[in-house]
């Protein structure tokens, strides 16, 4: 999982997403609720999760063949 700079700034400012861990059980346990097939350079979506302490957070990511790119997360 690679994560670009503004799902890492998210995770060093204080909001309710507090660590990797976060996303990772949000992804896992979580709902697609939106695609975005057509999205350059990978296809991508919105995800619906709960991270660690039960709050709902939301999660853009990317995939290729190989990787997960998370490009945002609040």
């Amino acid at each position: 999982m690679k994560m670009i700079q503004d799902a890492t700034n998210k995770l060093q400012t204080g909001n309710e997403i507090k660590c990797q861990e976060d996303i990772e059980k949000a992804l896992l346990n979580g709902e697609i609720i939106e695609e975005y097939e057509n999205d350059y350079p990978y296809p991508s979506c919105l995800v619906y999760g709960i991270n660690l302490n039960n709050k709902v957070i939301h999660i853009v990511c990317g995939i290729n063949e190989i990787e997960l790119w998370i490009i945002t997360a609040y």
